[in-house]
């Protein structure tokens, strides 16, 4: 079998959408025009809220998950211990770089995607950091 159809790396290096669900309902998150009066014209015209992710087969996580180990079996003492916190601040900053993009997103008052405001989005809300996360590790959403 040629196993260079089950490659993910190339598009995982690309990117997928990941379109986001509602934290409570698991429903899929769409936006709506809200000047569209008809209820059925309304539905046909609703947008995917998401975000565009790397895998974790990209040459950019391959490549950090390796900085990471090294700098911890590295590390001599407790004075260059990695905390907790230091590691959250760490994952988001990585799944920051890992996002190329995203649709239909407004975080504090701007639907203008750069690195810092998707750093403010993960910091922010939990739930959309876990399903990015989920995302991301999942090989089958890169094939």
């Amino acid at each position: 079998m040629d196993l260079s159809a089950l490659n993910p790396k190339t598009k995982a290096n690309s990117g997928a959408f990941l379109h986001l669900n509602h934290f409570g309902t698991g429903e899929p998150l769409y936006q709506y025009d809200d000047s569209i009066q008809d209820p059925i014209e309304r539905e046909k015209q609703k947008k995917a809220v998401g975000l565009y992710l790397m895998g974790m087969d990209s040459d950019y996580y391959q490549s950090k998950k390796h900085k990471t180990v090294n700098d911890i079996l590295q590390s001599k003492n407790k004075k260059d211990a990695k905390t907790s916190e230091g590691m959250e601040i760490e994952n988001i900053e990585t799944l920051a770089q890992m996002t190329l993009g995203w649709e239909n997103i407004d975080h504090n008052g701007s639907s203008v995607f750069s690195k810092q405001a998707v750093i403010a989005l993960y910091t922010d809300y939990l739930w959309v950091r876990e399903q990015a996360d989920k995302f991301v590790a999942n090989r089958a959403n890169f094939i």
